[in-house]
C-alpha cells in the first residue's frame, strides 16, 4: 500500500520523473527537489530521495553521468554536483547536508580568466556498497570510497578510503578496520 501512495505522489509532484521512471524500478523523491537532466541519472531499484536534494550536471559529456545503485537511500538536502561521474552502490545511505562532487574550477592565479571562468576540472567519485555517509559530509572530486564505509558526520573526504572502514575527520582519516577474525572494529593508529 504504501508503494502506491508514494507512487501517486510521484505522478503528483514529479509528472516528467514519475513517466520517465521504468515501472520496475521504484524512485520517490520526496517535493522540491532541483534535479537536471535526469535523463542522465541511471538508477537501480527502490530508491529514495528527500526533500530540497540538488542534482546539477556540470559537463555535457553524456557518460558523465550519476548512478544510484538498488535500495539508496538519500536523506534531505544533499548536493551531487556532476562534472565527472558519480557512483554511489547498492544499500547506501547518505544523511542530511551531503555534498559530493566530482568537478571543480581551476584555480590559476595568474589566468587572464577569473576562477568561475577557468576551465572545469572532472574527476569520477565511486561510493561502494553499503557505506553510510554522516550528516554533513562532502565528498571531494577523484575520490574512491570502498564497500561498507561509514564516514563520520562532518567529515571532508579528500582522498580514498579503502573498503571496511570507519573514517572520521577533515581531511578524513581511517580510525578503525573491521577485523573478521575477531568480528571487531579495530582502532588504526594514524601516521603523520
Amino acid at each position: 500500500m504504501k508503494k502506491i501512495i508514494k507512487t501517486i505522489y510521484m505522478f503528483i509532484f514529479h509528472p516528467l520523473i514519475a513517466f520517465r521512471t521504468p515501472i520496475n524500478k521504484f524512485l520517490f523523491i520526496k517535493r522540491r527537489a532541483n534535479i537536471k537532466h535526469y535523463k542522465r541519472i541511471q538508477l537501480g531499484k527502490n530508491i529514495s530521495i528527500g526533500t530540497d536534494v540538488r542534482i546539477n550536471f556540470f559537463n555535457h559529456d553524456l557518460d558523465k553521468s550519476l548512478y544510484l545503485g538498488d535500495n539508496v537511500y538519500i536523506c534531505n538536502r544533499d548536493s551531487f554536483i556532476i562534472g565527472g561521474k558519480i557512483t554511489i552502490g547498492s544499500d547506501t545511505i547518505i544523511a542530511s547536508d551531503v555534498a559530493i562532487i566530482s568537478e571543480n574550477h581551476s584555480i590559476n592565479p595568474v589566468h587572464n580568466l577569473s576562477y568561475k571562468d577557468q576551465d572545469i576540472i572532472c574527476s569520477d567519485v565511486k561510493i561502494g556498497k553499503g557505506c553510510w555517509l554522516g550528516e554533513k559530509v562532502i565528498v571531494l572530486p577523484g575520490v574512491e570510497i570502498g564497500d561498507k564505509v561509514v564516514i563520520g558526520a562532518g567529515s571532508v573526504v579528500t582522498k580514498s578510503i579503502p573498503s571496511y572502514c570507519i573514517a572520521v575527520g577533515n581531511p578524513a582519516k581511517v580510525i578503525k578496520k573491521y577485523n573478521f577474525e575477531s568480528n571487531k572494529w579495530d582502532g588504526v593508529l594514524n601516521e603523520k
